[in-house]
């Protein structure tokens, strides 16, 4: 395994997500794998028309669903009779200005015009912010890291054997406690480490 992927996975749970990605991008350029560096870039700098990595056909992935509420310019609640299930949205948002958002607020608040377009466009209804709780943002950045994990494992499955197993644990350690993530990540290492590791 190259120095610098096999630096990235050992750092994986103590480096910012936003630092991890920002080197996998170059772990991803240097070895042309346009896949894993366009995903890379997506999810640094969000899924918005506006990052030249959005194409037409890109699809937000499904563990970027949160809860919450849409209110309007003053973040006063609007209800969507209409659509129960637009309390649920897939953030656009980049990891960058996700990890600024968080901080120590319990909720936030963010703004995205082409949701506010679409519902005011279908419902005849505006909408500015959309607020949810930030504790599902562990859930996000916990999905990322170990997507990020898979996709430097299939660089060089034979190099990331021979990582010891207690690293392996420490670097998704410090990840969220939601006990539907603690079982999926158990059945992601199953999977993952099936007749590749004899530690």
């Amino acid at each position: 395994m190259s120095s610098e992927a096999e630096t990235l996975l050992r750092g994986l749970g103590r480096f910012p997500l936003s630092e991890s990605l920002r080197r996998a991008l170059a772990v991803a350029r240097q070895r042309e794998k346009s896949d894993f560096a366009l995903w890379c870039e997506l999810e640094l700098k969000g899924y918005f028309a506006s990052n030249p990595c959005m194409a037409a056909d890109t699809i937000i992935p499904v563990y970027r669903t949160i809860a919450g509420r849409h209110t309007d310019a003053n973040d006063q609640p609007v209800e969507l009779h209409l659509r129960n299930d637009l309390r649920a949205i897939r953030l656009r948002n980049g990891i960058e200005e996700l990890e600024a958002l968080s901080g120590n607020k319990d909720t936030v608040a963010i703004h995205d015009p082409q949701l506010c377009e679409w519902i005011k466009q279908e419902f005849s209804v505006e909408v500015f912010w959309y607020r949810f709780n930030t504790v599902q943002l562990t859930a996000i950045y916990s999905a990322v890291r170990v997507e990020l994990w898979n996709k430097l494992a299939d660089l060089d499955p034979v190099g990331l054997s021979e990582l010891p197993r207690v690293t392996r644990n420490q670097i998704l350690q410090p990840l969220p406690n939601a006990h539907w993530f603690r079982r999926n990540l158990r059945a992601f290492w199953r999977k993952r480490w099936k007749g590749m590791s004899k530690a």
